[in-house]
C-alpha cells in the first residue's frame, strides 16, 4: 500500500533534503581570516608517529613580551601581561555564557554523531589533543615591529616543520551576520554546519600569544580547524622549520582583506 504524503508532511521532507545538501557543501571552516590547510602533510601518519615531548605549560605561565622601544624582552606573569597590553590574558577559549557553552557543545556533538565533521578535523584532533588540554604553547615571543604592524609573534626556539604552536583562543560568542560588529581579532566558529557563522572567536580584548601573528603572502605556519573532546578549535602550526628570532606568520585569506587597507608584512626576522 503506497501512503502519500501530506503537503506539511511534503515540505517537511524536502527541507530536511535541502539541508542534508547544504550541509555537505560547507566543509571547510572559513573566515574572516581564512583557514587554509595544506594537504602535504600525510594523514596516514599516526598521532604516536610524532616525538613524544613534555606538553606541559610553564606554571605559573609567563609570557615573553618586548613593547614598543624595547630590544630586551622580558617575561610577565599574566596579571603583568594584562596591566601592560590591556589585554586578558586567555590560556584556552571561553564562552560568553553558561547557555552559550552548552548550546554549542550540543551542536558539535551532533555534528560529530551524524558524521557531518570530516576525517581530517577528527584525525588533527587526537593528534594534537595533548596540546589542547594542556593550554601549550611554543616558547615564542611577542615583540613590537613598527607602527604600522604594530606587534608580531616571533620564535625564540627552533620550531620544526607540523609542530603545534598554540591555539587562538579568545571570547566565543554569538554574531549576528546584519547587525554584529567584527573586529580584526575574529574567527567564525563552526558549532555544526547547520549554525555555521552564528558564533566567533573575538580575540580583541582576551587571547594568547597566537593573537599577535601577522599575515603573510610567504607564511611559514597555517591555521587550521581541529575536532577535540566534543568542540571546535582553531590552531597555529608550523608549515616549514622555523629558526629563532624568526616571525611566525600566516596568510589570512583574500576575504579578510576586502574590507581592510592591505598591509604588506616584510618583516621575516629580528635580532635578538
Amino acid at each position: 500500500m503506497i501512503r502519500i504524503l501530506k503537503p506539511a508532511e511534503l515540505l517537511f521532507v524536502s527541507t530536511l533534503l535541502f539541508c542534508k545538501k547544504i550541509l555537505m557543501t560547507l566543509n571547510n571552516l572559513v573566515e574572516p581570516r581564512t583557514i587554509q590547510s595544506s594537504d602535504s602533510h600525510s594523514l596516514s601518519a599516526s598521532a604516536s608517529s610524532i616525538p613524544e615531548r613534555d606538553w606541559k605549560r610553564r606554571d605559573p605561565h609567563t609570557i615573553k613580551f618586548a613593547g614598543r622601544g624595547e630590544k630586551k624582552i622580558k617575561e610577565y606573569k599574566v596579571d603583568e601581561f594584562r596591566r601592560v597590553t590591556e589585554v586578558e590574558y586567555l590560556p584556552h577559549l571561553e564562552f560568553q555564557d553558561e547557555k552559550t557553552f552548552r548550546r554549542i557543545r550540543k551542536q558539535c556533538t551532533h555534528a560529530s554523531k551524524n558524521g557531518y565533521i570530516d576525517s581530517k578535523r577528527k584525525w588533527l584532533g587526537a593528534l594534537y589533543a595533548k596540546q589542547i588540554r594542556c593550554h601549550y604553547v611554543a616558547d615564542v615571543s611577542i615583540r613590537w615591529i613598527d607602527e604600522t604592524l604594530k606587534y608580531g609573534l616571533f620564535a625564540e626556539e627552533d620550531i620544526s616543520a607540523w609542530d603545534f604552536i598554540g591555539e587562538y583562543t579568545g571570547l566565543v560568542r554569538r554574531h549576528y551576520p546584519i547587525l554584529g560588529k567584527m573586529n580584526d581579532y575574529c574567527f567564525l566558529y563552526p558549532t555544526s554546519r547547520y549554525f555555521f557563522g552564528k558564533h566567533l572567536i573575538d580575540g580583541e580584548d582576551g587571547g594568547n600569544e597566537i593573537r599577535y601573528a601577522n599575515h603573510s603572502d610567504d607564511p611559514n605556519s597555517e591555521v587550521t580547524g581541529i575536532f577535540s573532546d566534543d568542540l571546535f578549535h582553531m590552531i597555529l602550526r608550523a608549515i616549514k622549520d622555523i629558526p629563532p628570532h624568526t616571525q611566525i606568520t600566516y596568510d589570512y585569506g583574500a576575504r579578510y582583506w576586502k574590507s581592510r587597507p592591505r598591509i604588506p608584512n616584510a618583516t621575516e626576522s629580528m635580532d635578538h
